[in-house]
């Protein structure tokens, strides 16, 4: 079942929803490609475009939050690097699955802790930074200075 995209997961009405978006939409079309005639090629695609994706959007995360003062930035960095480490085993274990020939159970459970992994991420640890953003955002209103 794809991840759906909806208003509670939004964090800023800019750059992180919409790198959230394209996340989704990447382990979406690596769920549907699982029963692909080229599945294979094509999830390897999948995961090595999300590999590059999350790095980015990792980086820019981190600067922005380095920007406002985020004041639980380190603890954020550090799921990140947690979330790339699983990121690397998932995709360590999915290309053993398909040198073995028996890739499909492997892809299967892989969108699920893929799945899982993006959203428990977006809602417990960057929906805090949504509340951060709406703080920052009313002191520079009140200094004068528009966000």
């Amino acid at each position: 079942m794809p991840i759906q995209w909806r208003n509670e997961l939004s964090i800023d009405k800019g750059f992180i929803d919409r790198d959230h978006q394209h996340l989704i939409e990447i382990v979406n079309r690596f769920e549907r490609e699982i029963e692909s005639e080229d599945g294979k090629t094509t999830l390897l695609h999948a995961l090595g475009d999300l590999k590059l994706y999350v790095r980015e959007h990792f980086r820019r995360e981190e600067v922005f939050q380095e920007e406002v003062c985020y004041p639980f930035r380190a603890r954020h960095a550090a799921e990140h690097r947690e979330l790339e480490c699983r990121l690397d085993t998932v995709i360590t274990h999915f290309k053993a699955a398909v040198a073995r020939g028996a890739y499909k159970p492997v892809a299967r459970e892989a969108a699920g802790l893929l799945r899982d992994w993006l959203v428990e991420h977006i809602i417990k640890s960057d929906l805090r930074l949504r509340d951060h953003i709406a703080t920052t955002r009313t002191l520079l209103r009140h200094m004068g200075r528009e966000p």
